[in-house]
């Protein structure tokens, strides 16, 4: 999908107007649908227009179902938001229509910058065809932007898995299928636990990111260790970790090359460490900094990344693996770029809750959300009132870096 400039800015992005297509009433019917509970869902107070012979009731003045998507696309993050736009743009190629109705996907900018993503929100938000939104895609610019889309009643999916404010008890924000910063942390000591490590450290940035990760982590008997993000040499760190006995090594952060600074100082000392990396880092940004260092690296792979033939017996998790891969370009390695399957999950999150409410009132589309089921590209989601993430943890698969590409560890 075509994304242009607009005249307001270099961060004003809006998505091109899709030719409409025929209805995608279909287009998911092998898929599990949401499910829904008591959530409120009460009228919006927005007028609205019938479509004809879509089925499907418009907001008043608008003819067309339009998210709102908020991502770093330039600055510190834009790796992330990058990934995010290669997902959106596949989506809406694939999926022009939903109902009859044309659907379009309003893209920010927020140049990685905290105040720019609340800018970016409030732009977002101030157009009245916007049913619900995605983004923003790391911690920071998350946190700066809450209090804007926080108070708005409008289905989010924010992009990255950091914890919110008042996490899982904000009716109308959701995580993506991503695995929360918890469940990293529990699927690491279990991968710990696989290859008999005993002492492992935890290496994290001095940012937003940074924070969460060592409060999730302080619930366990695992280190963690804070180093600006500005640092690009890690050996002098990492030398003081080797002395303490540390037998492993993980990077929690904010994207690729710190990781791959880490594993070119590991390399380095000459401390054979096993290097353990979260989805967000261990990217193809991380492979071409850390080069030969990269080997031996050890993470997760999710379904997209591990391709359709290790799911040829589970009917419901092959079909969406073999819809990404199918829209998205060949070039595109889903398995070290994992935050493009993630955005792709929560464009389809939320055509789906769409679908089966067969409305665009927020308050419809939140109560589907609320309890929804799917598979994903990345996994089975199964969301609940106390949880709005649903991650699966046997949608991860330990996987390790060898000649160069992430496969799933033997």
């Amino acid at each position: 999908m075509a994304i242009n400039k607009q005249k307001a800015g270099p961060t004003r992005w809006r998505a091109k107007s899709l030719a409409v297509a025929a209805a995608a009433a279909l287009v998911f019917a092998a898929c599990g649908s949401g499910k829904s509970n008591s959530a409120d869902s009460g009228d919006s107070g927005t007028a609205t227009t019938a479509a004809a012979g879509s089925g499907l009731t418009l907001k008043d003045g608008c003819d067309e179902v339009k998210v709102g998507v908020v991502f770093s696309l330039s600055g510190a993050y834009s790796q992330l938001g990058n990934d995010g736009k290669t997902a959106i743009d596949a989506f809406a190629k694939t999926h022009p229509t939903i109902l009859g109705k044309k659907l379009t996907f309003q893209i920010e900018n927020d140049t990685s910058d905290p105040t720019a993503s609340a800018a970016a929100y409030k732009r977002v938000l101030a157009d009245k065809c916007v049913v619900a939104t995605i983004g923003p895609n790391v911690g920071a610019t998350m946190n700066a932007a809450f209090p804007v889309f926080q108070p708005a009643k409008i289905p989010v999916l924010v992009g990255t898995p950091n914890p919110y404010t008042n996490y899982n008890k904000e009716p109308y924000i959701f995580s993506p299928n991503l695995t929360p910063l918890q469940m990293q942390r529990d699927l690491f000591i279990k991968y710990f636990e696989t290859l008999g490590l005993k002492k492992a450290v935890v290496l994290t940035g001095d940012d937003a990111t940074g924070d969460v990760v060592q409060t999730v982590w302080s619930a366990s008997k695992v280190d963690v260790t804070r180093v600006p993000l500005a640092v690009t040499n890690y050996e002098p760190t990492l030398a003081q970790l080797k002395s303490k006995g540390y037998d492993a090594v993980a990077f929690i952060g904010s994207g690729g090359e710190p990781p791959g600074h880490v594993a070119r100082g590991l390399k380095a000392l000459g401390w054979n460490a096993p290097l353990f990396l979260a989805p967000s880092n261990l990217t193809t940004t991380f492979m071409n900094l850390a080069g030969p260092a990269a080997e031996g690296a050890r993470g997760f792979i999710w379904p997209a990344g591990a391709g359709p033939e290790k799911f040829k017996d589970n009917a419901k998790q092959l079909e969406p693996v073999q819809e990404i891969r199918g829209a998205v370009a060949a070039d595109v390695d889903i398995a070290l770029r994992p935050n493009v399957a993630y955005l792709w999950d929560n464009a389809r999150s939320l055509y789906l809750a769409i679908e089966e409410a067969k409305s665009v009132d927020p308050a419809a589309i939140q109560k589907v959300l609320d309890t929804q089921e799917y598979y994903g590209a990345n996994g089975l989601v199964k969301r609940s009132s106390t949880d709005h993430a649903g991650v699966q943890m046997a949608s991860a698969i330990q996987a390790v870096v060898k000649n160069g590409k992430l496969v799933a560890a033997s």
